[in-house]
């Protein structure tokens, strides 16, 4: 672990979305889900990052 860098940003690897409004809608945990899932694939498709949509989860959990 001593040859880890001190830090690492995604963002300069292209490994994140940029920053989005999460506005007031108590949908902090579409953000968080989908923010995690874009990463994920990012490094299990070598370095594609697929924008997905947090809006779609919002209107449909409702039911």
């Amino acid at each position: 672990m001593d040859n880890l860098p001190d830090s690492y940003d995604w963002r300069i690897f292209g490994a994140v979305s940029p920053v989005k409004d999460q506005s007031v809608c108590g949908s902090c945990w579409s953000f968080g889900t989908v923010g995690a899932i874009e990463g994920a694939y990012f490094l299990k498709n070598g370095g594609n990052l697929v924008r997905l949509s947090q809006q779609a989860l919002i209107d449909c959990s409702w039911g």
